[in-house]
């Protein structure tokens, strides 16, 4: 994803790679439509899986 940067017109390029165990990844979308990892894998809402990311990654013990 590219962005113009406000006032020299040059654009910024990120990449980031991760190697990680199966769900053991989030991805958190506020007010916008789902994409990168979202969009790749679906989308499930927070409080279906927890309420916290201990709790959505199964790291809560109880």
């Amino acid at each position: 994803m590219g962005r113009a940067h406000a006032g020299n017109g040059h654009v910024g390029i990120c990449h980031e790679t991760f190697i990680v165990p199966a769900g053991s990844y989030e991805s958190v979308y506020v007010d916008m439509p789902a994409y990168g990892l979202a969009a790749a894998t679906g989308v499930v809402p927070v409080g279906r899986r927890g309420d916290t990311a201990a709790q959505r990654l199964g790291e809560a013990k109880g």
